[in-house]
């Protein structure tokens, strides 16, 4: 992370917070630290359940988050947990998950996003099947990778079974095919495995949602037409392509240069519109086959 670059950039800025902010945050506030810039481990069990003590008010029909887990093993450059000085995973409290999910469920929120960065790691099996116990109702949205989920699938093969039972959706994050695209954000995707599992959740009728970038360094205009016409090939039913950003913590963010990325800044964000590989106006062409697509779906 270039904190001399973000300093300059947000000269404005009294502190800034490193990973999670928890403690780093608390401390500031009570004056306990002056620091300009802070980053403190933070204690999982010292976070306490938001939801069932009603920290946060609920309502019934509504959308809320809720983290099991910290952190996130992988390296991809656009990614701001690359930037994080707290990248080991940690876990809640089981217990403690459990009471919220089960408070959740009764309240009768309509949506329960799981913000792990990769749910399919670390003790979520036990968390699914008490769900199926209590027969949980909301949907549960949870983020995964195709590959991981394939290896836990291999090693108990009761998983899938457990993910068709709850009503769940899966976001994917894919992002590329193109090889070089991959490797210029330290990224590597089986595409093998990929149409694996998509086929599976399709056969079990289990949502899913795959998301991919359009803008990624090494990108061609004709790259991204082979990673559309991938996804309608292995029959994804559902994807969404986002627009590049770049995240000022992120290792992509000190590599403008080297990429040749120029972007536009809307409401305080850094949005990518050509590169060396693509030029503005294949960029445009890019937005138009997406638009193409996505009224052929419907």
């Amino acid at each position: 992370m270039n904190i001399n670059r973000l300093q300059i950039s947000y000269s404005q800025v009294d502190h800034f917070i490193i990973g999670f902010a928890e403690e780093a945050l608390y401390k500031l506030i009570n004056n306990e630290i002056q620091s300009k810039v802070v980053s403190i481990d933070v204690n999982n069990n010292d976070i306490p359940k938001i939801y069932s003590n009603h920290i946060i008010d609920v309502k019934k029909g509504s959308t809320v988050s809720l983290e099991t887990k910290r952190g996130c093993p992988y390296n991809c450059s656009f990614c701001s947990y690359k930037g994080n000085d707290h990248r080991k995973i940690t876990k809640h409290n089981l217990d403690k998950i459990k009471v919220e999910l089960k408070y959740l469920d009764q309240v009768g929120v309509e949506k329960v996003n799981i913000i792990d960065p990769i749910f399919t790691l670390k003790n979520y099996k036990s968390l699914l099947m008490y769900l199926i116990e209590i027969n949980f109702k909301p949907t549960l949205s949870i983020q995964a990778k195709f590959e991981v989920l394939n290896n836990e699938m291999i090693r108990d093969k009761m998983l899938i079974d457990m993910l068709s039972k709850l009503n769940v959706v899966l976001e994917f994050g894919l992002q590329s095919i193109n090889g070089k695209t991959l490797r210029s954000i330290e990224r590597v995707n089986d595409l093998s495995v990929v149409q694996t599992i998509i086929h599976k959740l399709n056969d079990l009728n289990i949502k899913y949602e795959v998301s991919v970038i359009r803008g990624l360094p090494g990108e061609t205009l004709d790259s991204f037409i082979d990673l559309l016409n991938f996804l309608d090939e292995i029959s994804c039913k559902n994807y969404i392509v986002y627009q590049l950003t770049l995240l000022s913590n992120t290792k992509l963010c000190n590599q403008v240069d080297e990429f040749g990325l120029q972007y536009v800044t809307v409401n305080g964000l850094d949005f990518v519109i050509s590169s060396n590989s693509y030029t503005y106006k294949d960029y445009l062409k890019m937005i138009a086959l997406e638009k193409r697509n996505n009224n052929q779906d419907k």
